[in-house]
């Protein structure tokens, strides 16, 4: 009979010791909810996002560099080549998981430029949609270049995992990642996040 008395003590214990708010800086808890939810409003509620995206997308055999300079409205995103420099200035249009290339009246197979669902072409617009509308599965804090900063895990539209290191303060998106079956196949280092 003791140990039974002892074991609802116990078990009592556990169910309102889990019932608890987490410790504030713990991460995770309403407020980061809050904070998040805050950002992801004003991205939805945006005429036009832009940001220079360097990204590097390992696919195993090959790794790819580029540096792009984005500008995400009206349902779709433009980008432009800064880098590599031998298709500096390429241009490519993404609307609705597609995208187009285009140089000097030229329109190239995006295919081109990696043979994933995820290229460095597609990231930008994939990295906009997760943030604006993808279902946050877990948020915690921690340090980025000694920054504070709000972290977002994110599952996307193609089951992707989007992780997002994001300025608690501004609401720049500051870093970025998209891994597909437990590997990290896009980093994104975003810089000049304007949202308006």
């Amino acid at each position: 009979m003791k140990l039974r008395t002892k074991l609802f003590a116990l078990m009592t214990a556990l169910v309102l010791l889990s019932s608890c708010p987490a410790a504030p800086g713990g991460g995770g808890g309403s407020a980061d909810e809050a904070k998040f939810s805050e950002i992801r409003q004003g991205l939805t509620a945006a005429a036009g996002i832009s940001f220079t995206a360097q990204i590097r997308a390992d696919y195993g055999d090959k790794v790819l560099d580029y540096t792009l300079d984005c500008v995400v409205s009206n349902g779709e995103t433009r980008l432009t080549v800064k880098s590599p420099e031998l298709i500096a200035g390429v241009t490519a249009t993404v609307k609705d998981g597609g995208a187009a290339l285009s140089f000097d009246g030229l329109v190239l197979d995006p295919a081109a430029v990696g043979d994933s669902a995820v290229t460095p072409l597609t990231a930008p617009a994939l990295i906009v949609a997760a943030l604006r509308e993808g279902h946050a599965a877990n948020l915690r804090r921690e340090k980025l270049d000694d920054l504070n900063v709000l972290v977002a895990e994110v599952l996307d539209t193609q089951n992707n995992t989007e992780t997002f290191w994001l300025n608690p303060d501004t609401g720049a998106l500051l870093r970025a990642e998209i891994a597909s079956g437990g590997r990290v196949i896009v980093t994104c280092t975003c810089e000049g996040w304007s949202v308006g």
